[in-house]
């Protein structure tokens, strides 16, 4: 009898150890008023060929009905975990996954998006061939895949990523998986309303020890939705021109301690981000072409971004500081009068 009893606890301890076994991924998805895309997300990612996963869903103060779509695949998959919060935004949201995240690697999915079916098992396993702390995939935006060269190979780059490939690649954080050992106590920032994921990966990159790159187009983004947790609060009305200023200078701040010979990547990004945080003002602030470079002019003659880029991003930050400069030139003499 005891015997017997000896058997059944070995066989409890053993379910309950393979229940709780450590997934290899975790798979965090913030959500935002998406009920017309969530089901299909979910889809992609259930669907995985890849199995042994965790799926965290982050409901951050939805109004529609995606809290109820996320509980009631939750009881249909095991593997589905459901938090809400307050509306805080897509920065907030994905440090409550990364919070409760068990997995091995990280991976982030907007709830409006898919993946392909072999998404996870590719980078995975590149991953574990090249021993990799972030590994990637190339994207398509609203099903316009393109077409693939199947020459195309892996790219290893040991150390911080210098730019071989676009930086667009590097810039966003939903077609990579992360080693969660090497993220470690790096979250995003939540004060952050646009550039949340260039402000993370430029931190990861700088901790990482090898990067890989499969030129395969594993992830759909989607424009379609204008509710999108990670477009809401960056497209607001609300977003105000000296409220940015404040934000973008503090992130460039963080961004000049990356050490100089890193800086080409850095100087790439930087650029990319001034112009795309001009292009914003002048959006939503009613901003004019020829005040939004005087901006960027003044970005660099403050030393904030220097010309060690790319030579497309040179090209259009030559012109954005020249035309910047000769605005600031007139606007003095006139304000001199």
């Amino acid at each position: 009898m005891n015997f017997k009893k000896i058997i059944i606890a070995a066989l409890c301890l053993f379910i309950q150890l393979a229940v709780n076994a450590t997934p290899k991924i975790s798979v965090i998805i913030p959500v935002y008023n998406s009920e017309k895309f969530l089901e299909e997300c979910l889809d992609s990612v259930i669907n995985q060929t890849f199995k042994d996963i965790e799926i965290i869903c982050v409901n951050d103060g939805s109004k529609d009905n995606s809290l109820s779509i996320l509980q009631k695949y939750a009881k249909k998959d095991k593997r589905i975990r459901v938090f809400s919060q307050k509306n805080a935004g897509a920065s907030a949201a994905r440090n409550v996954g990364l919070d409760n995240a068990n997995g091995e690697y990280i991976a982030f999915v907007d709830s409006d998006d898919t993946i392909k079916p072999t998404m996870l098992e590719k980078l995975y396993n590149i991953a574990m061939e090249y021993q990799c702390d972030i590994s990637m995939c190339d994207f398509s935006i609203d099903g316009n895949s393109g077409s693939l060269d199947a020459k195309q190979q892996i790219l290893v780059i040991n150390g911080y990523p210098n730019r071989p490939v676009r930086s667009m690649l590097y810039l966003v954080c939903w077609n990579k998986i992360y080693r969660k050992s090497t993220i470690g106590n790096l979250r995003f920032d939540k004060k952050l309303i646009i550039i949340q994921d260039e402000h993370f990966n430029l931190l990861m990159f700088s901790k990482i020890n090898k990067i890989a790159y499969l030129p395969e187009k594993l992830y759909n983004y989607k424009t379609t939705n204008s509710e999108s947790i990670t477009r809401t609060k960056a497209f607001s009305t609300e977003f105000k021109l000296n409220e940015s200023d404040v934000v973008i200078r503090d992130l460039y701040d963080k961004l000049r301690t990356i050490p100089i010979e890193q800086a080409k990547l850095r100087n790439n990004v930087l650029n990319d981000i001034a112009l795309n945080d001009i292009a914003l003002k002048k959006a939503f602030n009613g901003l004019s072409f020829l005040t939004a470079t005087q901006k960027f002019y003044e970005l660099y003659r403050d030393g904030i971004i220097d010309l060690n880029m790319d030579l497309d991003c040179k090209i259009y930050a030559i012109v954005a500081i020249i035309i910047g400069k000769i605005v600031s030139f007139v606007k003095g003499i006139t304000n001199a009068r």
